[in-house]
């Protein structure tokens, strides 16, 4: 299966883009270019954040007619500006994939602490009330695999994205994992599959957090001894917990009134009541990140503008139910290692294809590392290598541009259910 994570940049946040030509920005311009990406990949399931609701009921709506798609949208009834809906999107290719059930969807802010193992009073603790403010959440299909038979949970999610706030969105991802893990383990008894386990997910998204961060900066004004800090969204969803002393838990940051990054204080300051010093959970599942699955590592650049460049998107597979065949290829070599392109390895599934990016990028499918690498839990980050810095060191303009429709690069490749 060909899976395809992508955010999309919506109409009414291209503004932000000026340094782009008015023309290039233009939505009747850039929504032609995701139509013509989408096509070319041919995916049998794609997650699509920043996803404009007229869009997904008209062109979209009329591509996956043709293509043989069917979806489900969840708007984000709150989000940075004002303007025209956007949400999220899951979409799957019917001749590959039966949906089983009704789509799900949720909203962060609807769920209470128990939903994530936590006790009710970090209900009013000043992360949590940040979260209750918010419009992020997910979508869910439960398909099932024709060629074998097997179940799949397939979710998309687009998390906080202020910087300012780590914390909130390490909260969003443990409600999510909680939620994705109770799903997978309800639709495995509902459909008699218990012996085999819980239904394999594929997470795909928009997460906002980076995969690790060696240069201090404004929101992080120190790093750790070693000069790497993985961000709590990543440790969490590779390791399956994060703990109370991560810079990034809820615990370990003491609000001050305020909305900018030198206003939340450390642990010791003052500011409102303090999260209780309990670890995140994934609550059992299992994941790795399909481009650290492939390439040993996570690509430095996923989203590029005139100011920022770093990986915030990712394509997340159960372990080991999911194994990676090939992943969509960069169209940057950083020059860094493990090196972002590879021959073709010994150990790959039999019979599995490598994923072509887009011909008109120069990009090839490359396969990824041995099945052996890809069993535990945290298996699936990125592991230290050659750092390469994303603004200096790495050869990517800043985007949309003529040639690329949106802020952010398409992510994933093909995946293998193991059965």
């Amino acid at each position: 299966m060909k899976v395809i994570s992508y955010n999309i940049l919506a109409p009414k946040y291209a503004g932000y883009n000026n340094y782009c030509p008015p023309q290039l920005l233009a939505w009747a311009y850039r929504r032609e270019l995701v139509l013509q990406e989408l096509s070319h990949y041919g995916a049998d399931l794609v997650a699509l954040q920043e996803c404009d609701e007229a869009f997904y009921g008209a062109e979209l709506g009329g591509w996956m007619a043709a293509a043989g798609m069917q979806g489900s949208f969840l708007p984000r009834p709150v989000g940075p500006v004002p303007g025209p809906t956007e949400g999220i999107a899951v979409l799957w290719r019917s001749a590959a994939l039966e949906l089983v059930a009704p789509p799900r969807s949720l909203l962060y802010s609807e769920l209470g602490p128990e939903a994530a193992g936590l006790p009710a009073e970090v209900a009013g603790t000043q992360p949590w009330l940040k979260l209750r403010e918010l419009g992020e959440g997910a979508v869910m299909a439960l398909l099932r695999h024709r060629g074998s038979g097997r179940l799949l949970l397939f979710c998309c999610t687009h998390l906080f994205w202020n910087p300012v706030f780590p914390d909130v969105k390490a909260l969003q991802a443990a409600l999510l994992c909680a939620e994705l893990a109770a799903y997978s383990r309800q639709a495995a008894a509902q459909q008699q599959q218990e012996e085999v386990g819980p239904v394999p997910v594929v997470l795909c998204g928009d997460f906002n957090s980076l995969a690790e961060k060696r240069l201090p900066d404004g929101f992080d004004p120190q790093v750790p001894e070693g000069g790497r800090l993985v961000s709590g969204v990543y440790e969490l969803l590779s390791g399956g917990a994060l703990a109370p002393e991560h810079p990034d838990h809820p615990h370990s940051r003491v609000w001050q009134p305020g909305t900018m990054a030198r206003t939340v204080t450390p642990a010791g300051g003052e500011g409102a009541p303090r999260f209780p010093a309990l670890p995140l959970s994934s609550s059992g599942l299992r994941l790795g990140s399909l481009n650290a699955l492939a390439f040993g590592r996570e690509p430095p650049v996923t989203n590029r503008t005139a100011h920022f460049a770093g990986c915030l998107d990712y394509v997340w597979l159960s372990q080991p139910h999911l194994q990676v065949a090939a992943a969509l290829a960069l169209p940057y070599e950083d020059g860094g290692s493990p090196p972002l392109t590879g021959p073709a390895a010994a150990d790959a599934p039999a019979g599995a294809a490598g994923a072509q990016g887009p011909g008109e990028r120069g990009e090839t499918g490359v396969t990824g590392p041995g099945a052996g690498a890809r069993v535990g839990v945290g298996v699936g980050a990125a592991r230290p290598g050659t750092w390469r810095d994303p603004l200096a060191d790495v050869a990517m303009v800043a985007v949309p541009d003529q040639q690329y429709p949106s802020d952010h690069l398409a992510v994933g490749g093909e995946v293998v259910l193991v059965v």
